[in-house]
């Protein structure tokens, strides 16, 4: 079956979408062959999604893409535990967050990504607006067919670059910033790199210095970024759960099936309403209990005797608040190894910091990423060492976590 997909422009910011933004837009066969292509105004888009279904790609530098390995029977109870085995990694409530993930295997880890709930709302509450309703929302990094976890793909669109460095990874940047980009992302990763697949047109012309200092990476240039676009089988699509995308009733259900069954419902609801809100209270409050007590035996798997779950988690977590107060020397010693780093820095900006499992997290904000290198470098000595952990590119600043813990 065909797909038509939408594209924003590499550094579109997502808040500032509105009726007039300019889209980019294919046709695409099964083999993500392309049939058709152009640009056209979000205001006038849905006229090209008749009978067809419709994917809207959006910035990869607003969602955050993280794996988790979690023991659940199915999709629904994974749902539920996500928020809490990822909240470390987030600077944000994780209540402002809303996750999706790739499909469910039991006893294997899950691929999530995760965006920020209101402005994701506000997003489709626009294209809503523009009566464009898509099957599928998710990053534009998918668009990039990736064929070898050795490899990265770089496309560059107008001075503007969209990398993909694995199946569920990548970021954007300007073209100037993408060597020290790639430099930091090869450092930090598991995973070795070997070649770098360039995709850009004729008209982009490349400084033979660029990528001077990426001795250990082969890269190739590809004059036709279009041989390597479409939409990858292995996307994640945002909307999920609460999110999950309904068409028009009127294009799937005639127009006399609508009142019959809405007065079936309403029948419904008046005889079962009472019965149903009682089953209803007796099954949450047994779950409460059965979630209790799990979460207690998952925490704390050396207790023996287990009576009473509630009581007894409240007691072991006060008692180790207490432990951790009367040993604060780690916090402070990976306080102090970064402070001198972070004070008097021009342009930069502490957004939070969080210790956790004796690791101290830099939330900050720089005007450019030669600054955030040399936080980390200054940070980094014979006592404590510094990982960048992620990088986003937004709105001309980067932003990024930085990791301390000591040296042992």
């Amino acid at each position: 079956m065909n797909i038509l997909v939408f594209k924003l422009p590499i550094a579109t910011a997502l808040q500032e979408v509105g009726s007039e933004s300019l889209l980019q837009w294919k046709k695409l066969n099964k083999e993500n062959v392309v049939l058709d292509s152009g640009q056209i105004e979000l205001s006038s888009a849905h006229t090209l999604c008749v009978n067809i279904r419709c994917v809207f790609l959006i910035p990869v530098n607003y969602v955050h893409f993280s794996h988790v390995d979690i023991k659940a029977k199915n999709n629904k109870q994974l749902i539920k535990a996500l928020p809490y085995a990822l909240e470390e990694e987030f600077s944000e409530d994780i209540e402002n967050l809303h996750f999706a993930t790739a499909s469910f295997s039991r006893n294997h880890p899950v691929n999530v990504v995760a965006i920020n709930r209101d402005l994701f709302v506000q997003f489709l509450q626009t294209l809503t607006d523009a009566k464009l309703i898509p099957d599928i929302v998710t990053a534009d990094i998918y668009s990039i067919i990736k064929r070898s976890q050795t490899e990265w793909d770089v496309l560059v669109e107008e001075g503007q670059v969209l990398a993909r460095t694995s199946e569920h990874a990548g970021f954007s940047c300007s073209l100037e910033d993408l060597p020290d980009y790639l430099n930091m992302s090869a450092n930090d990763s598991l995973q070795p790199v070997d070649i770098m697949n360039l995709y850009t047109s004729s008209s982009i012309h490349l400084d033979d210095g660029l990528f001077s200092d990426l001795q250990q990476i082969d890269i190739k240039i590809n004059p036709a970024p279009t041989m390597t676009q479409g939409l990858d089988v292995n996307h994640i699509n945002l909307l999920q759960q609460d999110f999950a995308s309904k068409k028009s009733q009127l294009n799937t259900i005639a127009a006399w099936h609508l009142p019959i069954g809405l007065t079936l419902g309403l029948f419904f609801m008046a005889i079962a309403s009472t019965f149903l809100e009682l089953v209803y209270l007796k099954n949450t409050d047994a779950e409460l209990n059965a979630n209790i007590e799990k979460t207690f035996i998952q925490v704390f798997p050396d207790t023996q005797n287990i009576v009473n779950p509630h009581v007894q988690m409240q007691q072991r977590l006060r008692e180790i608040i207490e432990k951790n107060n009367t040993q604060p020397s780690s916090f402070l010693k990976l306080l102090h190894h970064s402070s001198h780093a972070i004070i008097d820095r021009p342009g930069m900006v502490l957004m939070n910091i969080a210790y956790a499992q004796s690791k101290l997290s830099l939330d900050i904000r720089a005007p450019d990423i030669q600054i955030l290198e040399k936080v980390k470098s200054d940070i980094h000595n014979e006592q404590v060492k510094a990982v960048v952990q992620s990088v986003n590119s937004i709105d001309q600043q980067v932003e990024a976590r930085i990791v301390v813990e000591e040296l042992y």
